[in-house]
């Protein structure tokens, strides 16, 4: 078991492998990260999701969708549109197509709880940057690179 993530081993795969199923090629510090320490397990906030074994308890939980919705072919591919911080006017209605087309191109890696979730930027000139969407409050806003947001929860 590796002590650091709680993950039982690094990856199984190679990181190339998910690389090729998505059309995409996964940021370095990623695939760095995915190689030696392991896919999911321990981390920031509710710790790291698995890039591709199922969630470890089944769940109806806004996780599941999205995370089925990141795999869907095409989505990892797509440029991730956004360049900066994004909000939601209180007034505007929820739209589920426009929220796709906001996070086209990042994966969600980690869940904060209540609406808010962790997402890895894997294609654009964002790529390798965290990103924290807040689904209740309608808003998406730029972190740091995914190597710096993962140490510096290790350093606390």
């Amino acid at each position: 078991m590796n002590t650091a993530t709680g993950s039982p081993r690094p990856c199984r795969r190679r990181p190339s492998a998910p690389s090729r199923r998505y059309a995409v090629r996964l940021p370095d510090s990623y695939r760095a990260f995915l190689a030696r320490v392991g896919g999911s397990g321990a981390g920031p906030q509710y710790g790291l999701l698995p890039l591709d074994e199922p969630l470890p308890v089944e769940s109806e939980d806004a996780v599941d969708d999205l995370r089925e919705q990141d795999r869907r072919p095409g989505f990892l591919a797509a440029p991730f549109p956004l360049r900066g911080e994004w909000r939601g006017s209180p007034a505007e209605r929820f739209d589920e197509e426009a929220e796709r087309a906001r996070v086209a191109g990042s994966l969600v890696i980690a869940e904060s709880g209540c609406g808010e979730f962790v997402r890895l930027v894997v294609t654009g000139p964002s790529a390798g940057q965290i990103w924290f969407d807040d689904m209740t409050w309608d808003h998406i806003r730029p972190g740091p690179d995914f190597r710096d947001w993962y140490l510096s929860w290790l350093l606390r």
